[in-house]
């Protein structure tokens, strides 16, 4: 391939790869960059940041994003075991309601059938026994299911809060990761 001159005049000119390039006609911030590279590295030393980053930008933001995942689901698993708890806390406080309306009457049931049976005892008849056994038992059988209720909702109320004071020492530990 034959070349003119013109052409290999206008390729002398251009600068190769590995020739110096001129600095003249350059703005002074990147002429002053570029004549002192030594500067930057020494720039960069004194910055505090680091030469390299393990596992490259890729890693630390894989690592940021499943930290964030981990927060997320830290957050979802209280507010459910707070409402859950809350739940058990409100039914607590309904079943302690029924058992102080039932304990009047169980009382009161019970009152009347001892004071029957008395009656019975000394002669006078007139009062329905039957009836006042079986309004008794009602009673006693409210009562019953309300403490049976009452200690399901004891398991039910201890088991929430060791799961959410887990989940809360289990969070404050991700905190304090966060933090150190």
């Amino acid at each position: 391939m034959i070349l003119d001159t013109a052409s290999a005049e206008q390729l002398s000119d251009d600068p190769l790869p590995g020739d110096a390039i001129p600095l003249t006609g350059l703005g002074s911030d990147v002429a002053a960059e570029l004549a002192a590279p030594d500067q930057e590295i020494e720039l960069h030393q004194t910055s505090g940041l680091p030469r390299q980053i393990s596992g490259g930008f890729a890693a630390v933001a894989e690592d940021l994003a499943r930290r964030g995942r981990d927060w997320t689901m830290m957050v979802r698993l209280l507010e459910q075991q707070r409402l859950h708890l809350e739940t058990a806390e409100r039914e607590r406080t309904r079943l302690y309601e029924t058992l102080e309306s039932i304990l009047p009457e169980v009382r009161r049931t019970g009152e009347t059938l001892e004071t029957s049976i008395e009656t019975t005892k000394s002669g006078d008849v007139s009062a329905n026994l039957s009836a006042l056994f079986v309004e008794n038992l009602r009673a006693l059988d409210e009562l019953e299911n309300t403490a049976k209720a009452l200690t399901a909702n004891l398991l039910w109320t201890r088991s929430s809060w060791e799961q959410y004071a887990r989940s809360v020492i289990g969070g404050q530990k991700m905190r304090e990761e966060l933090n150190g």
